[in-house]
């Protein structure tokens, strides 16, 4: 099964911050009801389900979705 960078992101986000919409590329972390705790939960999630690296720092500097689907095709590559 391939599963790319769009859906990874997507299942991230849809289960940290408990959601069933699709985010726009535009949207943020943070106005779809995410906190810093939850941000970590994120590292957690991309290391042990899609052994995908990244720190928190990565992670609190991105401004939207569509950032957050470009740091996974970045992690991925490698």
């Amino acid at each position: 099964m391939v599963v790319n960078e769009k859906n990874i992101a997507l299942d991230v986000w849809k289960q940290v911050l408990n959601i069933t919409e699709i985010p726009e590329e535009e949207d943020t972390f943070y106005s779809l009801g995410g906190t810093s705790l939850q941000l970590v939960e994120v590292l957690f999630v991309l290391k042990n389900r899609f052994s995908i690296d990244c720190t928190m720092r990565e992670l609190m500097i991105l401004e939207n979705f569509g950032e957050f689907i470009t740091l996974i095709k970045e992690k991925n590559k490698k």
